[in-house]
């Protein structure tokens, strides 16, 4: 889902952004049990692990930051909530599958960023990412926690944590969130939308507020802030928000 989200913007291909929602909507249909609020890792029922909640929690933002659809982000936030509840260990600092995982894969399972980046070094991003979204104080902190719990290995083999040790360099930048407000259906908002995806900055999110309508109610409902941002009735209005502070540009 990440790759291909991010990529139909780069390369400007509208499908992949299909294909990545297709991707999303298939496992949130399939592989997610609401009513429990249990994510699975294949049809059969197997439960998921730490691994897969913060594997699909990255994807599911960069969906959201790529085609601005609240759905992905509020699904994202559900998934980090349960994942703090079934994994966070508070006493280690980091999440931790444990003796949760099924025996056959308890071999496989890695601190290290090997051929995938590890749980911890991706719940790390996913929290700076959803702290800055949401001003959540608990997931604003535990990225430092995450840091600290594994800094004498960063010290002595850093090399073995390439993703957290970006995950750490990332906590040090200010996060800003780009908020357009417009209407998707004229050439100025798609535009202004268009050249700030092609500017990529880390720590940087982007959201599309509609101008009015339903769909304007659901961001506000997700990110309340967004309420407090004045459309302009002809053209696209952009707002840089960083510190709690949302100045138009």
């Amino acid at each position: 889902i990440p790759a291909v989200a991010r990529g139909s913007g780069f390369l400007k291909e509208p499908d992949f952004l299909e294909s990545a929602n297709a991707v999303a909507t298939l496992i949130a249909t399939k592989l997610w049990n609401a009513p429990n609020k249990t994510l699975y890792r294949t049809e059969s029922r197997g439960e998921a692990m730490a691994e897969d909640y913060a594997m699909l929690v990255q994807g599911l933002l960069d969906l959201f930051d790529s085609g601005y659809d609240v759905k992905w982000l509020d699904f994202a936030i559900t998934l980090q909530q349960r994942q703090d509840q079934l994994f966070w260990n508070n006493s280690l600092g980091r999440y931790a599958t444990g003796n949760t995982a099924p025996e056959i894969v308890r071999g496989l399972l890695s601190e290290r960023d090997q051929q995938t980046p590890a749980v911890n070094s991706v719940a790390a991003m996913n929290l700076l990412r959803l702290a800055a979204l949401t001003g959540n104080a608990t997931w604003r902190a535990r990225p430092a926690m995450i840091s600290e719990s594994f800094g004498g290995r960063l010290r002595t083999n850093g090399a073995l944590h390439p993703h957290l040790a970006a995950a750490y360099e990332n906590s040090l930048v200010a996060p800003k969130i780009i908020v357009v407000t417009g209407d998707r259906y004229k050439q100025d908002t798609e535009d202004v939308l268009r050249s700030t995806r092609e500017r990529w900055e880390p720590m940087r999110s982007v959201i599309f507020l509609p101008r009015k309508g339903p769909q304007r109610d659901r961001v506000v409902r997700s990110l309340p802030f967004t309420g407090a941002l004045a459309p302009d009735p002809e053209r696209a209005v952009v707002y840089e928000c960083v510190a709690g502070q949302c100045l138009k540009r």
